[in-house]
């Protein structure tokens, strides 16, 4: 928590902000990838039922998935944050 507090944990963000705080976190270190099967991930179910059905829910994304294909096989040098995925200024 330490670190993290170092490169600070952002909340302008709709989706993202862990994996965002993961490749921050790469500079202190390297990061692992927890593959017990007690260990839990907190998340919300928030979006399971914002495409209607849990079927369409799926489609939608799989399409997604398949158009962004591309993506693993090119590195970003930087990332920059999409207007959709930013928190709405009142």
């Amino acid at each position: 928590t330490e670190c993290a507090r170092k490169t600070g944990i952002r909340t302008d963000i709709i989706r993202g902000e862990d994996g965002y705080l993961a490749l921050q976190l790469k500079q202190f270190g390297k990061i692992a990838f927890v593959r017990k099967r007690r260990a839990r991930a907190v998340t919300g179910y928030g979006t399971v039922g914002a495409d209607g059905t849990l079927f369409n829910s799926f489609k939608v994304r799989v399409v997604s998935r398949l158009k962004g294909i591309g993506g693993l096989f090119t590195q970003k040098k930087e990332y920059k944050d999409e207007e959709s995925n930013l928190v709405k200024k009142k």
